[in-house]
């Protein structure tokens, strides 16, 4: 998946804005396919790979990233990332947690991705 910030104008002949996506893509080159089939009138700012282990999404609210400290097999502590969508910070907690039960939260913090696109 990549972080990809784009320039778009919902409608033709509107003010452009600054929105960001996670897109679930292969490589570089399959972003702007997939991006020209959601929208119309947008351009490309910036991509970066996403280090997100998984994606929960629900439908409704903000996406928020948590942070989880987990022990691995080889007695070493990681972190790993992980993407909630949820009303606020402890609505992600708690969804979180239905879907993950493992390690410890270290933090969780609201992010301006609007959606995930494929």
């Amino acid at each position: 998946m990549y972080l990809v910030n784009i320039k778009i104008s919902h409608k033709e002949g509107t003010k452009p804005v600054n929105e960001q996506y996670l897109v679930e893509a292969i490589c570089l080159t399959d972003i702007d396919v997939i991006l020209a089939k959601e929208f119309k009138y947008y351009s490309v700012n910036s991509t970066k790979v996403s280090n997100y282990q998984k994606v929960f999404e629900n439908g409704e609210g903000s996406f928020f990233e948590i942070k989880l400290l987990v022990d691995d097999i080889d007695g070493k502590v990681v972190k790993e990332s992980f993407l909630q969508e949820a009303v606020d910070n402890d609505d992600a907690r708690v969804r979180f947690r239905t879907n993950v039960d493992y390690g410890t939260i270290l933090d969780v913090v609201s992010k301006p991705i609007l959606g995930v696109v494929r």
